[in-house]
């Protein structure tokens, strides 16, 4: 074999890799069913730009659509909507009239703090119900050593 064979072979077991761990990890920790709580009343893209307005204040459209690599218009439409329904509010650019910075509104960072403790919850009923204390370390560190190779 030559190693274009052997490299694509290769990828094709990270890839294959990763989505079993994908779906194993949204199976197990339910995040495919977050709006089983009625507390917690979006699906995962909008508690996502919600969660990136609160950790970057003042943030625009652009910004959330690259920084999540998802479609400026669905990103446009998800905060038109949470706009509408009061947890993000926005503040006309100065500069330019066409941007928008975002920001959380009171009953937005309340969703957002409710939506946090129930999937830390799911997290934590998950780990105690399934993994030894060894596992959680041992998972705690690859997760971790996952993100910083991602980065």
């Amino acid at each position: 074999m030559d190693t274009a064979s052997n490299s694509s072979d290769c990828i094709q077991d990270v890839i294959i890799k990763i989505r079993s761990f994908q779906r194993t990890f949204s199976r197990r920790f339910g995040l495919l069913n977050i709006r089983a709580d009625k507390r917690v009343p979006y699906s995962i893209i909008p508690l996502r730009i919600v969660y990136e307005i609160s950790s970057k204040p003042g943030c625009t459209t652009v910004h959330l659509a690259d920084f999540l690599m998802l479609d400026r218009s669905v990103v446009s439409r998800t905060v038109k909507k949470l706009v509408r329904e009061g947890l993000v509010s926005r503040t006309v650019s100065e500069d330019d009239a066409r941007y928008y910075f975002l920001y959380l509104t009171d009953e937005g960072q309340k969703y957002l703090e409710t939506a946090v403790d129930f999937t830390e919850n799911m997290v934590r009923n998950n780990i105690t119900n399934h993994l030894s204390s060894e596992d959680s370390v041992r998972l705690a560190y690859h997760l971790e050593q996952a993100d910083i190779i991602l980065r």
